[in-house]
């Protein structure tokens, strides 16, 4: 998928700037994980980006999905927002517009996210143990996100943006592969 970054960000920045003076932080973050799901569905891309079907034929087709999704009737902000990003034909924006948007609600509330990849499944207790230690070291609250991947032999990395910590075997052993094959 094309990366709509640039083209999402006046739109997060926004959404973003009514939400937290409506403090209503809550309900655009559902919504636009449901805009994030519905452009994920390849019938409503289709629909929605169809030339034969008018502008007003879109926003109702999209309100109403969002609507029955959210299983709440629409704001008239947030169903102000689906005329104008379908009236700029920034639809495929969406997935890019929730990925700032939620950014934006992590450095506002001074919170880290980091990832957790370990080569085996993580117990509660280590869970923990690693957002202690990463609220220690980033003195901010934290957000882990974990995810197995075998191939890491043992051990995990850990990513915060440009941070990482690799203290998974396969890392060591590509660390020693390296250190030998280096020319004396």
């Amino acid at each position: 998928m094309t990366d709509y970054i640039t083209v999402a960000r006046p739109y997060a920045k926004a959404v973003f700037l009514i939400a937290k003076e409506e403090n209503t932080i809550s309900g655009w973050s559902n919504l636009l994980a449901v805009l994030d799901e519905i452009s994920a569905d390849v019938e409503a891309s289709d629909f929605i980006t169809r030339p034969d079907f008018s502008l007003q034929e879109k926003t109702q087709f999209l309100q109403t999905a969002v609507a029955a999704l959210l299983k709440r009737q629409l704001t008239n902000q947030e169903a102000n927002f689906l005329s104008v990003i379908l009236d700029a034909k920034r639809y495929e924006a969406f997935p890019s517009i929730r990925q700032i948007f939620d950014e934006m609600v992590l450095v506002d509330e001074s919170i880290v996210e980091a990832e957790l990849v370990s080569a085996f499944e993580v117990q509660e207790s280590e869970y923990e143990m690693f957002v202690k230690a990463l609220e220690k070291h980033f003195q901010k609250s934290i957000k882990l996100n974990v995810s197995v991947d075998p191939s890491l032999i043992g051990g995990a990395v850990v990513k915060s943006g440009d941070w990482v910590m690799d203290g998974s075997v396969k890392g060591r052993l590509e660390e020693m592969t390296s250190f030998l094959v280096q020319p004396a």
